[in-house]
């Protein structure tokens, strides 16, 4: 959904606006509600666990003059809960694949996922890869960066690599900035010239959310 305004005569832009819906996919566990969270409320706590699906909204600024609406989804990990998780990809404009630095068996369980992300999603949607739980890096790390670069080297649909701590909110909004610029270059590309017209400002709060919420969050998990 973008739409972008500018009037060459004057060289003066205006801010566009683009409603971004993103989806979280990886095994549970890993850590997908806990960088949502801090990501969008800016706090952190332990053990949450998602049950279905969860969505927030935020106003993210991606460069000096453009801000972006994200509808962010929060998929359970589960296998139950699979069937609802794939009907999510198929609304998603980008995916945040999600694994465990300490659990080197949640980075190559990505596979599974991503190819539910192909069977289901649109055929452009891009992705970024995350590592969680960077805090635990010097005790318990299991993957490294290298594997993670190599790991996704095999999907041209995976724009960046970013290791990340919900816990000390390292790289938290570098991960949404840096998919979020994809999607809009992405965009950019595609559309076609239109005449000027008036914009729809997008305002400091939030739109009500597109998707109803279907999911409770408990603190029951890692």
């Amino acid at each position: 959904d973008y739409t972008e305004f500018k009037f060459p005569s004057s060289g003066y832009k205006l801010a566009y606006k683009m409603v971004q819906l993103i989806a979280f996919a990886g095994n549970a566990g890993v850590g997908k509600t806990a960088l949502m969270v801090r990501f969008t409320k800016g706090t952190f706590q332990e053990r949450l666990c998602t049950v279905g699906i969860c969505n927030e909204t935020k106003i993210l600024s991606i460069d000096d003059s453009s801000r972006v609406q994200l509808e962010i989804w929060d998929t359970a990990g589960q296998e139950r809960f699979r069937t609802i998780t794939q009907s999510y990809y198929r609304r998603a404009t980008g995916l945040i694949l999600l694994y465990d630095i300490t659990k080197y068996e949640s980075l190559t369980g990505l596979t599974h996922w991503i190819d539910d992300v192909k069977s289901y999603a649109l055929a452009d949607v891009l992705m970024i890869l995350v590592g969680a739980k960077q805090d635990l890096a010097a005790e318990k790390r299991e993957v490294t960066e290298e594997q993670a670069r190599k790991f996704a080297s095999n999907y041209p649909e995976i724009v960046d690599v970013v290791e990340t701590s919900a816990k000390n909110s390292v790289n938290i909004e570098t991960v949404f900035i840096t998919l979020s610029r994809a999607l809009k270059n992405k965009y950019e590309k595609k559309a076609q010239p239109q005449s000027p017209t008036f914009p729809n400002t997008i305002d400091n709060q939030p739109k009500p959310s597109l998707f109803a919420s279907l999911c409770s969050v408990n603190r029951c998990c890692n």
